[in-house]
């Protein structure tokens, strides 16, 4: 299974290189807030991580 972190630098950047790395390299690392986490894997994997979260339901 592959566990990815979403945080608001990213989503509210455009473009990886230009915006995204220049910002997070800008941003002190305790103020980075993380907003997302995608689960990617075979779906047996990923349903014994999800089962018990009411948002997927």
């Amino acid at each position: 299974m592959v566990v990815v972190g979403f945080n608001e630098v990213a989503r509210m950047s455009r473009t990886y290189e230009e915006e995204y790395e220049a910002a997070l390299a800008r941003t002190p690392t305790e103020e980075i807030a993380h907003v997302r986490v995608a689960l990617l894997g075979p779906r047996n994997v990923v349903t014994r991580f999800t089962k018990r979260l009411s948002l997927l339901r």
